[in-house]
């Protein structure tokens, strides 16, 4: 049950970020401004492309976009890894990802991008950052200068505000991270579902996803 539950997220989640403008306008609100000063966030597409070798695929979200950087000629490579429950060994997932990509990259020739790896959290246990230092807590610190870290931006839907949420500028997607966010919780059911319709544009988008955020509200958990 866990597993399909974790695929209805996982499904939703991608969908929610496959439009464009959807995806810009989370970035928007919830990027580091230390990462939004560098970068053209409205440059931002969604890449269909596979950025992991075949075998690794089933291993891996792979919600991948390419930016702009502001000031340089260059693009770089936002990897999106969604969790809805906390996953000790993410770092690791994350870091063999990245490398897989690189020598991916260098085994066809392509130049090499810098990729900000961000970990999406949407369940409702608490779950700090993770760090790839969490498993090796019995190095001391000479030794533990030589693990491959690397800095990641950890989003935790259960620690964002109903106000912070509703403030994304697309409306579509603020309903939808509001959704992920609200859960299976009958006693605030008829609450929740005003605050998420709520936050609906006064014209809706062409296409499903309207279709797909009803379903997922309703039958997600």
């Amino acid at each position: 049950m866990k597993k399909k539950q974790h695929h209805i997220h996982d499904k939703f989640v991608k969908a929610s970020f496959s439009d464009p403008d959807r995806a810009i306008s989370f970035f928007e609100q919830f990027l580091p401004v230390s990462v939004l000063n560098h970068v053209n966030i409205k440059s931002l597409k969604v890449l269909n492309e596979s950025y992991i070798q075949e075998d690794l695929t089933e291993h891996f979200s792979d919600i991948v976009f390419e930016v702009q950087c502001a000031n340089e000629p260059i693009d770089l490579v936002l990897l999106f890894e969604h969790k809805s429950t906390p996953d000790k060994n993410v770092m690791i997932q994350v870091g063999h990802y990245i490398y897989s990509h690189w020598i991916k990259c260098i085994n066809e020739k392509k130049p090499i991008k810098l990729i900000i790896p961000i970990i999406y959290y949407q369940g409702t246990q608490k779950w700090k950052k993770p760090k790839l230092t969490e498993h090796f807590t019995y190095l001391n610190d000479d030794l533990i200068q030589y693990l491959p870290d690397f800095e990641t931006i950890f989003i935790s839907l259960n620690t964002l505000s109903d106000e912070n949420i509703a403030s994304i500028r697309n409306g579509m997607m603020a309903a939808a991270i509001m959704a992920q966010k609200k859960g299976a919780n009958l006693v605030k059911l008829s609450d929740d579902l005003v605050k998420i319709f709520r936050l609906f544009p006064e014209k809706l988008p062409e296409g499903n996803f309207v279709e797909q955020l009803f379903v997922y509200t309703f039958f997600g958990y």
